[in-house]
């Protein structure tokens, strides 16, 4: 008997614990041997929203972010569809390479260039697109060369977090 009360105290301590703990998602993330801190998220209708940047700032004044959308468990395949459009569309993303899951995209602004490199998967346990957003000087071959990188880069991430 005298076991058991330390025992569920210690259950009872690791519960508060993970209770308390941030998401799964809420932490950093290494991106090609580079920490990213997790700077804000948000939640919308069928997916939350991650950002990450090198500092945990404002991903809007990053030179660099990692934007990971996670859709909700039983998201409707219309919702999903609908979100990877408005994705596309804003980032101006192409598919990039024969697999049909990841685009390369340049968006011109008034500081310059900012390259956005996207990785789309499934899998049974995280359904997610990851996207990494830089204003880095490169050239769009540059940028085309570096994609591969950057997409096994992303799809790394995704695969920390299943």
């Amino acid at each position: 008997m005298k076991l058991l009360k330390p025992v569920a105290i210690a259950i009872a301590a690791i519960a508060i614990l993970l209770y308390l703990l941030p998401g799964r998602l809420e932490h950093s993330i290494s991106f090609l041997n580079k920490e990213f801190k997790h700077a804000e998220s948000f939640d919308r209708e069928g997916m939350t929203s991650y950002f990450y940047t090198p500092t945990g700032g404002n991903p809007g004044e990053a030179d660099e972010f990692i934007q990971l959308v996670v859709f909700d468990e039983g998201v409707s395949e219309d919702r999903r569809s609908a979100i990877l459009r408005q994705s596309l569309g804003s980032f101006n993303l192409e598919p990039f390479g024969d697999g049909g899951s990841t685009y390369l995209g340049v968006i011109d602004d008034d500081g310059g260039e900012t390259h956005v490199y996207a990785s789309d998967a499934r899998s049974p346990s995280l359904d997610s697109i990851a996207f990494y957003v830089t204003a880095e000087d490169m050239t769009e071959s540059e940028a085309a060369q570096r994609a591969q990188g950057y997409f096994t880069g992303l799809a790394s991430i995704q695969s920390q977090l299943e």
